[in-house]
């Protein structure tokens, strides 16, 4: 009882969260990432993930409405007609004895049984009628070979250099689970998909949080007035960080300077005339350096090159810019 109430309340959660999405995008925004004010593209993510979720709740709901309903079946099925366990009684044929009559007046011993008869077997209750054998289910191993085909092609769109965020990797599975409890009404079992579905929604909710999550741990700028002032380390846990280098100059020198935020967002800004080296590292969310763009979860190591406005010249500056989970920014 408990795991069906438990199940409806997170089928109309999932379902109400989406129609949310869908219908109020810039309110759902405003409320739960607290950005008023997304752009074209955050939109466009948001009614991706407003699908998922309203996938995913219209078939948790649906197949609980399915197991009330088999339950309800079973209970007013008429109790089968009871078995007559009497057994048939058994004739046995007397065999012809040879044995003269026993004169009057006189006793003799009860015959013996001819040589080769048994005697008959007690009598014993009717045998249980065997249970039918059950056919093991295909669909979740289908479910797991269409979970592992969808992911790979978005992992091979994503390296293609489309556009791709991390929440994709979750969204898609998660819909492929939802089709496949559905299609459980139908053909096949896998009552197990249900605890996959709810895993993979609450990890949906944590990354699409975290993608435009708005850190409340801390909000820091550093500005360094000159080179010697600058350190080579900047590092902050949580928040937003700015890094601005814009002021200093780097004219005949070669510096390399590290900045780092595990919970947030990162902004590096270098001068126009620096030659700059970037190397990006964002394990969770978005990254844009000089106008290239992406996002995804696990994302490698990306390397930038950029001479400034003036060229080759102005000194060289290599920028190390990293965040777990949050986006990262470089530019001039």
């Amino acid at each position: 009882m408990f795991t069906r109430a438990f199940l409806l309340i997170l089928g109309l959660f999932h379902a109400a969260n989406g129609l949310a999405m869908l219908a109020l995008p810039r309110q759902w925004a405003a409320t739960v990432v607290h950005d008023p004010s997304p752009s074209h593209l955050e939109f466009h993510f948001i009614a991706d993930i407003g699908m998922a979720f309203l996938a995913s709740g219209a078939a948790l709901v649906w197949r609980l409405k399915l197991e009330v309903r088999q339950v309800h079946l079973q209970e007013f099925q008429p109790p089968a007609p009871p078995v007559d366990a009497t057994p048939t009684p058994r004739i046995e044929a007397t065999p012809w004895s040879a044995t003269p009559p026993t004169p009057l007046g006189t006793t003799s011993a009860p015959p013996e049984p001819p040589l080769g008869s048994t005697p008959p077997p007690p009598p014993v209750g009717a045998a249980p009628l065997p249970e039918p054998p059950r056919h093991r289910s295909r669909l979740g191993g289908a479910t797991v070979s269409a979970m592992a085909l969808a992911t790979g092609l978005l992992g091979i769109i994503d390296l293609a250099g489309a556009s791709v965020r991390g929440s994709a990797y979750i969204a898609v599975p998660l819909a492929v689970v939802a089709a496949a409890l559905i299609l459980g009404a139908w053909y096949g079992r896998a009552r197990w998909l249900i605890a996959v579905g709810i895993v993979l929604s609450l990890v949906l909710g944590i990354v699409a949080a975290a993608e435009r999550a708005d850190v409340r741990g801390g909000s820091v700028t550093w500005r360094p007035t000159t080179v010697e002032l600058m350190d080579h380390t900047y590092t902050i846990s949580t928040g937003s960080a700015v890094l601005d280098l814009s002021a200093l100059d780097f004219t005949g020198r070669s510096e390399a300077v590290d900045a780092r935020v595990g919970v947030g967002d990162l902004v590096v800004i270098v001068g126009s005339r620096v030659d700059v080296r970037v190397e990006a590292t964002v394990n969770i969310g978005n990254g844009d350096v000089f106008g290239t763009e992406w996002d995804g979860i696990g994302q490698s190591t990306r390397t930038f090159a950029d001479n400034g406005t003036d060229g080759p010249g102005g000194g060289d500056l290599v920028v190390r810019a990293s965040v777990d989970v949050g986006n990262v920014e470089v530019r001039r």
